[in-house]
C-alpha cells in the first residue's frame, strides 16, 4: 500500500513538472505576443505557475517533516 501510494506520489510529481515546464515554455513561446488576450492568459499563467508551485512546495515541506517526525518518534532514520 504504501509502495502504491509512494509511485502515485512521484508520478503526480512529474505530471505536475511536465505541466509546469510546458506552461513556461507557452509563456516563453508569447512573450513578444501583445495581443491583450495572449498577455492576459499569459499573465494569469504565470500568476498561477507561482501560486502552485509555492503551494506544492510547502506542502513538501510539510509532508517530509511530518514523516521525519513519525521516523522519529519509531525509533528509526529517515
Amino acid at each position: 500500500m504504501a509502495n502504491r501510494t509512494h509511485e502515485s506520489t512521484e508520478q503526480l510529481k512529474e505530471d505536475l513538472q511536465h505541466l509546469s515546464q510546458t506552461i513556461e515554455e507557452l509563456v516563453s513561446a508569447t512573450a513578444d505576443d501583445s495581443r491583450g488576450n495572449i498577455k492576459e492568459l499569459r499573465e494569469r499563467a504565470e500568476k498561477r505557475l507561482k501560486e502552485t508551485r509555492e503551494r506544492l512546495e510547502s506542502r513538501g515541506e510539510r509532508l517530509y517533516g511530518e514523516a521525519r517526525e513519525i521516523h522519529r518518534s519509531s525509533g528509526r532514520r529517515l
